[in-house]
């Protein structure tokens, strides 16, 4: 099944605020380049692009485009493209 942007993480995914905060918590060790993400902002937000829209307000698009980033297979890459996520 392909994941759209726009599906609600609850009622189309099966995805509940508690388990949304767990992931967003992996994504945050993962990156932790990005802000600080606050469990409570987070719980409100009912899709992926809300989410999306939610770090991107939070991050200066200099730190995005110039921060390094590791990636889980260990490849180097030099930024996260929030943009290609809701294009």
């Amino acid at each position: 099944e392909m994941l759209e942007l726009d599906m609600d993480m609850e009622a189309d995914l099966g995805i509940d605020s508690i388990k949304r905060v767990e992931i967003l918590g992996s994504i945050q060790e993962a990156h932790p380049e990005l802000p600080e993400l606050d469990p409570e902002a987070l719980a409100e937000l009912r899709t992926l692009r809300q989410i999306v829209d939610h770090i991107k307000d939070q991050v200066p698009a200099s730190a995005v485009a110039n921060t390094p980033v590791q990636t889980s297979s260990n490849v180097s890459v030099t930024s996260i493209d929030l943009e290609a996520l809701i294009a």
